[in-house]
């Protein structure tokens, strides 16, 4: 998960080839997640480095559209839609513009949308707003939701 965010300022960094060592050992369940499914991890921390990966390969497909790393993205958020309960793990809303611009532009848009209104929430639940590193978060994906509306 390191890597890829290394990746987004260190251009000598294989984004795409990180994924590809991230990807043994993998089982048929978690074929699509970005980072292998450890049992030696809680699934708390589990996903919430999988949903900051997430958040970081948006940014790294926006660099050449239509390649490798624009489908390894596509295929984990469906993924996430379908096996991963957006309350099941952080309070940190990583990713929610790649959520959010999925359900724009995909088929299963509404699942997309909900799951990242669901992020919204929780990442106000505790203090009635949302907590630092999550302003932070939102902040960047504010960002790329204006760049989105750019293109």
């Amino acid at each position: 998960d390191v890597a890829l965010w290394w990746a987004l300022s260190d251009p000598s960094i294989d984004a795409a080839a990180v994924l590809r060592q991230a990807n043994a050992p993998r089982t048929t369940a978690d074929a699509h997640a970005l980072l292998p499914v450890s049992s030696a991890a809680a699934i708390e921390v589990w996903t919430e480095r999988e949903l900051a990966c997430l958040h970081a390969l948006w940014w790294l497909s926006r660099r050449t559209p239509g390649n490798e790393l624009s489908m390894r993205l596509t295929a984990a958020v469906n993924w996430h839609i379908e096996h991963i309960q957006p309350d099941n793990a952080t309070a940190h809303p990583w990713a929610l513009h790649v959520f959010l611009a999925h359900a724009i532009n995909e088929p299963n848009g509404v699942e997309a949308r909900l799951y990242a209104e669901t992020q919204l929430h929780n990442c106000r639940v505790s203090l009635g707003y949302p907590d630092a590193l999550s302003r932070e978060i939102l902040l960047d994906a504010a960002d790329a939701l204006k760049t989105l509306a750019n293109d």
